[in-house]
């Protein structure tokens, strides 16, 4: 059993999860995240074999009488945005390859997993820790945890005009920082 508050408990069971669940759709999600060419770990699997699917809804934490949800269908969460963020992006912040696992908030983010076991919610540039488990994760939204946001990645400088440099050539990257800096050629 997990470790999840009544509440939690009780908002599970009203999407149909149930203790030793198994989801019906998890060859097909994997399927379709290898096609995207996303790594399926066994911490991510196992997850998706017992939550996979569901649709959650509880009370928004900030406006009273408003709900919020989130689900665990990789179908939608893949179609709902763009899964470069995912492999690109996100998973460049973290340091771990992430795979997409659903969408929070309404579908506004996408929820994503580590291969161990870390949960992250991001929309464009935005991303939020969520939980170290797809469990922790799970009650955190439905109790109205605080989320932590991970950084953007932030690139020094001379590793940027490298980057240009080899990508437009010397002289036009010259220019383009002389213009920049207010210099004439």
């Amino acid at each position: 059993m997990y470790g999840f508050s009544k509440k939690t408990l009780d908002y599970l069971h009203s999407a149909g999860w149930y203790d030793g669940r198994e989801c019906e759709q998890l060859d097909e999600y994997k399927r379709i995240l290898n096609q995207k060419e996303f790594e399926v770990s066994d911490t991510i699997e196992q997850f998706l074999k017992h939550f996979g699917g569901l649709f959650i809804k509880y009370p928004h934490a900030k406006v009273r009488d408003a709900c919020d949800d989130f689900h665990f269908d990789v179908i939608k969460a893949i179609n709902g945005g763009d899964p470069n963020w995912v492999s690109g992006d996100y998973s460049a912040r973290t340091g771990e390859e992430l795979c997409i696992i659903g969408e929070a908030f309404r579908r506004d983010m996408v929820l994503c997993m580590s291969p161990t076991g870390k949960i992250y919610s991001g929309a464009d540039d935005f991303l939020m820790f969520v939980g170290t488990s797809g469990e922790e994760a799970i009650e955190f939204l439905c109790t109205g945890r605080n989320l932590e946001q991970v950084p953007e990645l932030v690139i020094p400088i001379d590793v940027t005009v490298e980057l240009l440099n080899n990508f437009f050539g010397d002289e036009r990257i010259q220019n383009r920082l002389r213009f920049i800096n207010g210099e004439s050629k």
